[in-house]
């Protein structure tokens, strides 16, 4: 087929784009010469675009790969900064820092200090209850924006909970308990739509739109938040009652720890089990994790343990106290957590040192129940046996300190807690009753959620 096109404009291929010439041209111009002039009356771009802007035709650069364009940038974005600010050493500083704090905002790693804020308003702090239907909520899991909570209880429900309304939503309440899946991998057991016995784990995937729950029928089921659907149940692979659940952020991956001494992997994109993980010689009562391929446990064993999963390999920490189980654990960056105990002891612990870096008797009168952090921050939270909250300032990002910032008062046993993203709420899972058991019965207490804002 001719190349030539129709009238006295001729066309001529280059780069694989064709290119019109005669008044197809003169016309571009002018559009280009329009556009141009419209744009001069608008705001000044920000120097990222100029760098964009400024920087040569892009015919110049037709062959070089995405990297190598990214770098091109990046490069004039740093000589624009060089130039709204001359100088040397402290500017070359400058961009560093701006350029360093970018990226770990932009991977959600930027250490920001919230327990000076907590410390500031600790006198105005009240909560704010939702009360349970029925039995006592045993664990919590709050979005990043503060506007959801999703619970799992001894009534063998998940629920998500609307902070500022009080909208219940019960997941799978769209259909009937009773309905079987069909039979499981062995063809014995029939698989319901919800839970058939007490859930005493959630965890909320980073992206907010799943949920997964496990309990005592030892099955992990994912859930849809925004319809309450269920969206898979997995096959049956722990021998005993799930106690926790954790998702890496931004990933697929899922941990559960249960009491029959083993971590199992999991993967919610596949819908699929990965692998289990054997190291604990008794229950395993916590699991958490964050970016990296790693899952933080702790147990009736008095250890602590680092799973390294690509390398098969884990980190072995043990407690000073060797007579109590270490019960809940919570991360605070990559390399540091917090890990609290029956003595009434928290805890803050390193991948750098096997011995702990700093430590504290948080709840004299009682044991630590449940441990909450804000991610990257120096805001810590412990609740105990007693009802009483209490919460802590870690010091910078090495975490090497313990320092109390405020006291809560909630009846009841805090039987789970978490935060949202920026540490501005915190949500207390309460119950009459220790979500394993009910060692102590706390009559007066309301199950439900005890909600504390920062105003």
């Amino acid at each position: 087929m001719s190349s030539r096109g129709r009238g006295r404009g001729k066309t001529s291929v280059r780069g694989g784009k064709a290119v019109a010439g005669g008044k197809r041209k003169r016309s571009l111009k002018l559009k280009d010469e329009e556009i141009l002039s419209e744009s001069s009356e608008e705001e000044a771009p920000s120097p990222k675009r100029a760098a964009e802007d400024n920087a040569p035709p892009e015919d110049e650069f037709a062959d070089e790969t995405p990297d190598e364009r990214r770098l091109r940038i990046a490069r004039n974005f740093v000589n624009l900064l060089k130039e709204e600010d001359p100088g040397d050493a402290e500017t070359t500083d400058k961009i560093n820092f701006q350029l360093r704090s970018a990226a770990l905002a932009a991977e959600g790693r930027l250490f920001v200090p919230v327990a000076t804020r907590w410390q500031s308003a600790a006198d105005s702090l009240s909560p704010h209850i939702m009360r349970a239907p029925r039995a006592p909520v045993t664990s919590v899991a709050v979005d990043d924006s503060g506007l959801f909570a999703y619970t799992g209880a001894k009534d063998c429900q998940v629920v998500r909970w609307d902070l500022t309304t009080g909208a219940r939503l019960v997941m799978g309440s769209r259909a009937d308990a009773n309905i079987a899946l069909g039979p499981d991998a062995n063809g014995k057991d029939p698989v319901s739509v919800t839970h058939t016995d007490q859930v005493l784990a959630v965890a909320l995937h980073s992206s907010g739109e799943l949920l997964a729950s496990g309990g005592r029928d030892r099955r992990v089921r994912l859930w849809n938040t925004k319809t309450g659907g269920l969206v898979h149940v997995f096959e049956t692979v722990h021998r005993d009652a799930i106690t926790s659940l954790a998702f890496r952020k931004n990933s697929n991956q899922f941990y559960s720890a249960s009491l029959d001494r083993t971590v199992v992997v999991w993967d919610c994109g596949d819908q699929m089990y990965l692998e289990t993980l054997y190291g604990h010689m008794t229950s395993c009562q916590c699991v958490d994790a964050l970016a990296r391929e790693r899952a933080l446990t702790c147990g009736g064993d008095r250890t602590v343990r680092l799973w390294k999963i690509p390398e098969e390999t884990h980190l072995l920490f043990h407690s000073p106290i060797t007579s109590v189980s270490l019960d809940c654990a919570a991360l605070l960056n990559e390399d540091s957590w917090v890990v609290g105990g029956q003595d009434g002891c928290l805890s803050v612990w390193t991948s750098m040192k096997k011995k702990v870096v700093a430590q504290e008797l948080a709840h004299p009168a009682g044991w630590v129940t449940s441990v909450a952090t804000v991610r990257f921050s120096d805001l810590c939270a412990s609740g105990a046996s007693d009802g009483s909250i209490r919460l802590w300032n870690c010091g910078a990002e090495n975490a090497r300190c313990l320092r109390p910032v405020a006291s809560l008062r909630v009846d009841g046993w805090i039987n789970s807690m978490g935060f949202n993203a920026s540490g501005t709420v915190l949500v207390a899972a309460v119950g009459q009753d220790h979500r394993l058991g009910r060692w102590t019965h706390f009559p007066r207490a309301r199950n439900g959620l005890a909600i504390f804002r920062l105003r």
